[in-house]
Parts: structure tokens; sequence; C-alpha cells
């Protein structure tokens, strides 16, 4: 990621770090197609800056592969089909769900969102020149929002005329994305569990859009382990649970002596009782279950090879087609082609 900075500061681009495709995180590859799109012929370049400027220049396997995908047509067609996607639905979906203002949005209301996702979705794919030819976020974009990476869409329409088959790759991948929406969203829809149920209870179970509360929580827990690594989980869940709720100040206006006491007594009996310790057994025996069904699994499939390979070790071989006969059932035409695989 330095050497990638530092390379297209020199060249006068201003660059973020590089998407950080290696995690599945949402939206990472469509981020990543983006960017290579808005600067592809520098990305060439710098494949070819870090092959000569090594001891003993040469690609490696991946590096190669990178350098040439990049100046490959269908290549390119792919990596502008995943741009347009991400500025035309994944962008304006994620500021329904994820942008300013939308920390009480209630997941289960998202359905006249959805619906107009896949409305959407239908419209490029009857019109694709909705994006090809005009290129405007006015009819382009979901929300008619201006486009979150406005230079990466100039891009793919410059780079258009080259691709030839860059409609109907649209229109294809467009067409996939539309049969996912519909089985993601299939409890939004009229008749389905989240549609049937009253706004009040929608409301009663309330839910995040996002998943941003549990990464988050996931990322404060490994901060945290690294500077207490002997922390048992149930300790840190107390603990995180005692700053989230605001526990203390909650004791400190309502708590008496009687209070006090209560807690300190149910804490010494859940210290007594081990809790850490019978999960890290019932765990335990949990992955000794999983190895031991693994163990007896590898065992028959081993055991199933090996009388494979006795019966075909009994099987003679046929080298002529004259031996091959009306007679040979399809069981012994198998055993015959398993022999010349061998």
């Amino acid at each position: 990621q330095d050497t990638h900075q530092q390379f297209f500061e020199s060249r006068g681009q201003r660059v973020p770090r590089f998407p950080d495709t290696s995690n599945t995180r949402y939206q990472s590859h469509c981020a990543a197609a983006a960017e290579l799109i808005t600067r592809l012929d520098l990305y060439v370049e710098y494949l070819a800056w870090i092959r000569d400027s090594k001891e003993r220049p040469g690609f490696t396997n991946l590096e190669q592969n990178v350098f040439e995908g990049l100046q490959d047509v269908p290549t390119q067609v792919e990596l502008a089909v995943l741009t347009l996607y991400a500025e035309t639905i994944s962008h304006p979906y994620m500021r329904v769900v994820r942008g300013p203002g939308t920390e009480q949005v209630n997941m289960l209301e998202l359905g006249p969102p959805h619906s107009k996702v896949k409305a959407h979705i239908q419209r490029i794919i009857e019109d694709p020149n909705l994006l090809l030819n005009q290129g405007g976020y006015e009819s382009g974009s979901m929300d008619e929002k201006p486009w979150h990476t406005p230079e990466a869409v100039k891009a793919v329409l410059k780079l258009s005329p080259s691709l030839p088959h860059l409609k109907p790759v649209l229109v294809a991948f467009f067409k996939g994305a539309l049969t996912t929406w519909e089985r993601f969203t299939s409890e939004f829809e009229e008749g389905g569990l989240i549609h049937s149920t009253t706004a009040e209870e929608r409301d009663r179970a309330w839910m995040p859009p996002t998943n941003d509360v549990n990464e988050g929580a996931l990322g404060a827990f490994r901060s945290y382990i690294r500077k207490k690594p002997n922390t048992t989980m149930l300790q840190y869940n107390a603990l995180a649970k005692f700053k989230f709720n605001h526990t203390a100040a909650f004791v400190h206006q309502e708590f008496n002596s009687d209070d006090y006491a209560f807690v300190c007594k149910l804490a010494r009996e859940m210290d007594a009782s081990h809790l850490g310790k019978k999960q890290d057994a019932d765990l335990i025996a949990f992955r000794d279950r999983q190895m031991a069904e693994r163990r007896a699994k590898l065992q028959s499939k081993a055991q199933k090879q090996a009388e494979k390979e006795a019966m075909l070790a009994s099987v003679v071989l046929v080298k002529n087609v004259e031996e091959v006969t009306v007679d040979m059932t399809v069981k012994a035409l198998d055993n015959q082609l398993e022999l010349y695989r061998k």
C-alpha cells in the first residue's frame, strides 16, 4: 500500500488506500473495480514499474496475471460493469441504510427502498442506454443524486467504444442482480413475513439495517484482547455491557445497601460456578465430537476407496475396439474408463 500511494503521488495522483478486497467487505470489489478503471493506464504503468525496479526484473505469476488482465478487453468489461452497478445501485442503496441520519432506520421498514432498487434495476435491463449513452446520474442513479465517483463513470464511458460486449454483459449482470435482490427481499414483498406485520410489531422488533454495530464490537474486542490477553470472554462481555448500558450511573443513582449486598452475593456465586471453564469444556467437547465424526468419515471414505481399488485390480483391461461389445454394461465401461484414467 505504501509503495502504491508513493508511486501515484509521484504521478500527480492523490489516491486513497486501495480497497480491501482481501476481506469480504460489502462493495470492496466494486470499489476496487472503480479504482482500476479510473486509472487504468497508470495501473499498467505501475505494474511495469514494479517489474523493472526489482533486483532481478520480472513478474511473479500473480503480477503477470494482473498486468495482462488489466489490458484484456473481457476483464475491462467486467471492471466497467462492476463500476456501473456500484454507482447505479450499491452507493445509492447504502446512502439509504448507512448514510447520515440513518442511525434510527429500522431494517424492517426497508420494503419501499427495496422495491425501488428492483424497479430501477429492471429499467436498466430494459434500457441500458440510461447508463451507457447518457451517462447522467439523473437517469442512471437509483436516487437521482450525483455519482459517488463521477470520474469512474466518466472513465467507463470513455473506454466503452473499445468494449464491444459492454451492453449485453451489463444487462446480464443486472438480470442476475435482480434475481438475487428478489430472493433476498422476498419477506418484504406483499404477503411476505415482514410485510404482513403491523407498524407496531415492526417497531417492537426494531433491527439495524447494517451489521456495523457487530463489526465495531468485534474490532473493539480485538483491540482490548491485544492489551489484556488473559481476559475471558465472559469478563469482556460483562465490561462491554457495563459501559454500553451506562450501568455505573444507574447504580450511583438507584442502588441502596441491600442492592449492593445482593450484587456482591450474585457475583461471588457466579465466580464460584466457574462459568468460563464450563464454557471452555463445552467447546472442547464439541470439537472432540466434531473431530471423531470427521475421522469416521475419512476412515469410511478410505475404506470405500480401498474396496474400489481392489475391485479395479480384478478387472481385465480392454485394449481393442473389437472387445467392446453390446453386452458390456455401463458399469463395466465406467470401470474401463477408470483404469485408463490411471
